[in-house]
């Protein structure tokens, strides 16, 4: 191989880099670089949380490593040094959250009614997730025409844009405030609250939106959030049979707002109403959970309350639901229309589908 190809190829690697928003070295830099930011990357959870916000570029300048970009935490960026202070003397000018170019109001929390997170600050991209009121973010971005916040939401670590007008935002101590403050979740919706929202207050009757909106609330609609809390097995198979029952109700791809969820947000707000948080994507939900049961075969193997994985690729989960006992899960799926119970060792031609699909199971609780 000639040293022109040998150059090229190794300019192609890391444009293929930079354009992944992996790496940011500009032509010239010494190649070692990247592989670093890589290789530390790979070490956290996929696709939420400190992962989804790390954004690090390196380059050599006069002998040194500058390292940029921005981190969601300390630990991040002191992490990012260290291995590359294997490499050399390292100028870390990395940011961690809370980012300057957002002031002193870095925080939030979602606005009644609730909002869509997408895949970009445009209305016409990817539908990601769905926020509920009272949803507590970090603000990591402003879009260019300020219309758009890109945001973590702090429950679940979970990253994509909302229209600006969704959203109030706190200083951290206005946050404080909120977090220290009584709350409860809904069981139930009401008008411009879809359960699971997030009022301030525990005792019924009256509650405070984040916005500062006070609104009537029956107690019996209400889980007072207890430091702490932790859910159970029984009381997970009670709310997905709970949703269940709730219909009608349909698919919507990135859904998890009222009766209009995905497989994984159907997951994730059981476990959130029982008290208890998982991650958003199938793929990370599996991650998270310890396995179980890895072949349909098995099913005796499984207890109510585990998450049931389906994958048409085998490469990683692509559908999940949530198993409820004697060889039955409860999921949401386009197949389905919504929210639907089968039977895992079932003959009907879509349970037949869904256990050539299985792919493990995963216990939380």
């Amino acid at each position: 191989m000639t040293k022109s190809i040998i150059t090229s190829s190794r300019r192609r690697f890391l444009q293929v880099l930079g354009g992944l928003g992996i790496l940011a070295i500009p032509a010239g830099a010494a190649p070692a670089l990247g592989p670093t930011i890589e290789r530390y990357a790979a070490t956290l959870p996929g696709g939420y949380g400190a992962r989804a916000v790390l954004k690090a570029g390196a380059t050599w300048q006069r002998g040194r490593i500058v390292l940029v970009g921005r981190a969601l935490e300390a630990r991040d960026r002191a992490a990012l040094e260290a291995a590359f202070s294997r490499l050399g003397p390292v100028d870390n000018r990395m940011e961690i959250f809370p980012f300057k170019a957002m002031g002193a109001r870095a925080w939030g929390a979602v606005r009644s009614s609730g909002t869509d997170l997408r895949a970009e600050p445009d209305a016409g991209s990817e539908l990601v997730s769905q926020a509920l009121p009272g949803d507590t973010l970090k603000v990591l971005a402003r879009s260019g025409d300020g219309r758009w916040y890109q945001i973590l939401r702090e429950w679940d670590g979970y990253v994509g844009w909302i229209p600006a007008e969704r959203a109030v935002l706190w200083t951290g101590a206005e946050r404080q405030t909120w977090q220290s403050a009584p709350r409860s979740m809904l069981m139930r919706s009401l008008p411009g609250l879809p359960r699971g929202s997030i009022v301030a207050g525990a005792d019924g009757l009256r509650g405070r939106t984040a916005e500062g909106r006070e609104v009537t609330i029956p107690s019996e609609a209400l889980r007072r959030i207890e430091p702490g809390e932790v859910p159970t097995a029984a009381r997970v198979v009670e709310l997905a049979r709970v949703l269940l029952a709730d219909q009608p109700t349909r698919y919507l791809w990135g859904g998890t707002l009222d009766r209009a969820l995905d497989c994984s947000g159907f997951n994730q707000t059981v476990y959130r109403m029982a008290g208890g948080a998982i991650p958003r994507d199938s793929y990370q939900q599996q991650a998270a959970s310890r396995p179980v049961a890895p072949r349909a075969e098995d099913w005796q193997k499984l207890e109510p309350g585990d998450l049931l994985f389906f994958s048409e690729k085998r490469s990683r989960a692509t559908h999940t639901g949530i198993y409820v006992g004697d060889g039955r899960f409860v999921h949401a799926s386009s197949h389905n229309q919504g929210i639907a119970e089968n039977y895992l060792m079932g003959e009907s031609e879509y349970e037949r589908f869904l256990r050539r699909i299985y792919f493990g199971a995963g216990r939380v609780v």
